[in-house]
This record gives structure tokens, C-alpha cells and sequence, in this order.
């Protein structure tokens, strides 16, 4: 047995694995002490130590209480379940054990639990199991997704997840950042297979589902991202993915939501907005509905609100594209001035987010360029829907035909 309850505060308590003989000796005091007690039986702990097995507590006279040896082989199964992962799953795991279990000691509707302790009996464990008002919680950590592993580990995954929605849990799994990939001249995110598994539905992505009825998009919808939509789109379906990573000795989650679509390798998806990203204690928090969070409402509502606007905005621009392109070339003139402006009939608003949106799609501009861009329309005055027309009329590919077309030289420095 590698844990045991502290006496003084009831706290689940895990014995390292290498020490030196100091150390041993130490423990060994304590636990004579009587500090250490069984969790099931509650009976006095010794510790123990060897070659192979390192420091581990025992029962006296090894007679070990049904409960303990019970969890005792469900850590034996846990640990060959998850002895794929990086070492950086056990230290995400304690992490977020302890950021819940802080919280469990101020609200009476929460409890929180390692799996092989909670559900000894189960075929496959939970990392975590976090209870909130009866509703079974199974969270689990993926720190270690690669070409090769991927298709056995999608399997995997698939008969774990499935295995947890029977026993009535709700599973919500959590990704390692380093297996990201974005394509976002595509506006679109490619998954692995066991990503495309376990990605989550939550009561966001209904939101998200909802609005996107309401602009029943279609083939044309995605063209207006260059988005390459497969032909097995053929419903709504929505999902999260929730990413991990270290910054500033912290650890972050980055949240992702998008539109299902291929099933099948590349397993791509139709990105919703860029994502954006939480601490680990924020997005673990508990509503006063007993409710898990994993998000931020108000940022929820403004990227909806952001990709509406900006779709209604793409779409006029389209819209107006095609009606020009049905009657005659408008005449644009570029002055040779230093404030270059377009003559055409007709003009239309457009904000600098949009126009950064439309280039990064249309010729692919990289951040660097975005910034020559900014540089430049605050030096000139010039209007955002004046160099989208430009872009429109020559049909510019690259950044470096849209620079040249600008006046005819380079002027962006």
C-alpha cells in the first residue's frame, strides 16, 4: 500500500517512491507514532522499504484489510492503463486533485477522489472522479498522443469513454497543448482520431449549435472561410476540446470549440474562434448551480457575438463581390499622394479585425505583415474596405502583390 490517511487533518497521503535511508528512517518514526492510518479499516500503518518496491505503508503483520488489498489491485490496474502516459500526467493529476479538493473543504455539494479509490471495481479508471450533487465526474488526462499510438490509444480511449458513460459518469478528458494543430488559412483545426473521440459537448456548444442553425450554413457558408468542407457534413454537431500547459509554474487550460466533420483521417473540424485560454483553478470552478464550469461565460458570449458579426460582414462583402462582378469593373484610382484613397460608388464599413481575417484567409498574411498593414493605414488613413478592394480588383495572392498594388511600389517598410 503506497498511501494512507495523516491523523491530524484526514488528508490522503502517497509515499515517494526513491528516498534515502534518512528519509526511510524518518517515516518509519512517524509511522510508529501512529500518524498514519489504513483509509478503508482505519487501522495503524507501518512503513516498509525495499529494493523493488521502494517505501510503501503496510498493515502490522502484513494482514491487510479487504478494502486495501481491493484498492491495492485496482492501482495495480489503473497504473498498466496508464503506462503510456508521460510523467507529466501524474504531476497534471495531483494538480488538479488538489486545486478540487480545496474547493471540496468550502462547498458541501463537492467531492473529489483519485479513480483506482473511488470505483475499485471498474474494468477501466478515472484519473479523477469529481462528484457534484450525485452527478459522477470522470476526468482524465491524455499526455502522450503520436503517429504511432494513435489509432490502438483511439481505441482505447473509445471503450474507455463508452465504458464511463454506462456506469453513469459523465467523461470530460483533458489534452496535453503539444498535440494542437491549427490550419488557419483553413479556419479549421485537424485532430487526432482519439481527439475526435473524446471531444466534449457542453452546454456552450449547444449555444454555439443553436446559432449556427439560425444561419443554416451550407456549402457557400464555408467557402466564405476557405474551409475545405467534406461531404459527410450533413448535421450540426458541435464539441470541445480542453488543452494543457505549463506557463509561469502554472498550469493553463486553453479551450477549443468547433464543428465536427470529417470522420475520418485527417480528422478536421470547423473552428469556431481561435480559443482562448483559463487558469486551472477558474476553469475548474464550481457555479453556485453545482455546476462545472470549464469555461468563461462572458468571453462565451463575445466570441459568438464576434463570429456572428464578422460572418454578416463576410457575407455582404461577398454578396457585393458577386454583384459587381455581374456588371461593370468600377473605376479605382490610386493617388500618388501620401493618403492613397479608392474612388468607386459605393462604400462600404469594414472593421481592421475583419480585413486582418479576410487577408489572413485570402493571401495568407503572417503576423509580421499584419502589423506592416496596421502601420500603414494609421500612416495613410486609409479605410480597411479600400484595401480589401484593391485585393479584390487585382486579385492579389500574396502580400507582396497587395503591398506593390497599393501605389505601384513598395511603400509598407
Amino acid at each position: 500500500m503506497r498511501y494512507a490517511l495523516h491523523t491530524i487533518d484526514n488528508e490522503l497521503e502517497y509515499l515517494p517512491y526513491k528516498v534515502n535511508k534518512e528519509d526511510v528512517s524518518n517515516y518509519k518514526q512517524l509511522a510508529n507514532k501512529g500518524i498514519y492510518q489504513c483509509p478503508d479499516c482505519k487501522a495503524n500503518l507501518i512503513v516498509k522499504y525495499g529494493e523493488e518496491r521502494g517505501m510503501y505503508f503496510s498493515h502490522l503483520h502484513s494482514e491487510a484489510c479487504m478494502e486495501s488489498k481491493q484498492t491495492d489491485r485496482a492501482l495495480t490496474r489503473y497504473n498498466k492503463q496508464n503506462q503510456r502516459e508521460t510523467k507529466k500526467h501524474r504531476a497534471i493529476m495531483d494538480i488538479v486533485y488538489d486545486e478540487l479538493n480545496a474547493q471540496s473543504k468550502i462547498n458541501r455539494h463537492l467531492s473529489v477522489e483519485f479513480g483506482f479509490r473511488a470505483k475499485p471495481n471498474f474494468k477501466v479508471i478515472p484519473d479523477i472522479l469529481l462528484t457534484i450533487d450525485q452527478k459522477e465526474i470522470a476526468l482524465s488526462f491524455i499526455t502522450n498522443v503520436n503517429p504511432s499510438k494513435d489509432e490502438s490509444l483511439a481505441k482505447e480511449i473509445i471503450k474507455r469513454h463508452h465504458y464511463f458513460i454506462e456506469q453513469n459518469l459523465f467523461p470530460i478528458w483533458f489534452i496535453e497543448r503539444k498535440e494542437l494543430a491549427i490550419e488557419k488559412e483553413k479556419n479549421s483545426i485537424v485532430l487526432w482520431e482519439a481527439e475526435h473521440t473524446i471531444a466534449s459537448y457542453t452546454s456552450e456548444d449547444r449555444e454555439w449549435e443553436n446559432l449556427l442553425k439560425e444561419l443554416r450554413p451550407n456549402p457557400n457558408f464555408f467557402k466564405l472561410y476557405n474551409y475545405p468542407l467534406s461531404p459527410r457534413l450533413n448535421k450540426l454537431e458541435t464539441g470541445s476540446l480542453y488543452y494543457l500547459y505549463d506557463e509561469n509554474d502554472k498550469i493553463i487550460v486553453n479551450i477549443k470549440r468547433f464543428l465536427k466533420d470529417h470522420n475520418n483521417r485527417p480528422y478536421r473540424a470547423f473552428l469556431l474562434h481561435e480559443g482562448y485560454s483559463l487558469s486551472l483553478a477558474d476553469a475548474l470552478s464550481v457555479t453556485p448551480e453545482n455546476k462545472l464550469l470549464l469555461c468563461d461565460p462572458h468571453q462565451e458570449l463575445s466570441n459568438r457575438k464576434t463570429f456572428l458579426d464578422n460572418h454578416l460582414e463576410l457575407q455582404k462583402l461577398e454578396e457585393d463581390r458577386n454583384k459587381n462582378n455581374k456588371q461593370s469593373t468600377p473605376t479605382v484610382l490610386i493617388s500618388t499622394s501620401k493618403n492613397k484613397k479608392i474612388s468607386s460608388s459605393k462604400k462600404t464599413k469594414m472593421s481592421n479585425d475583419l480585413l486582418y481575417e479576410l487577408l489572413r484567409v485570402r493571401i495568407k498574411i503572417n503576423s509580421h505583415e499584419k502589423n506592416l498593414i496596421q502601420d500603414y493605414l494609421e500612416a495613410t488613413g486609409m479605410e480597411p474596405i479600400e484595401v480589401w478592394k484593391i485585393v479584390e480588383l487585382y486579385k492579389c495572392k500574396s502580400y507582396k502583390e497587395l503591398e506593390n498594388r497599393l501605389i505601384g511600389k513598395k511603400v509598407i517598410d
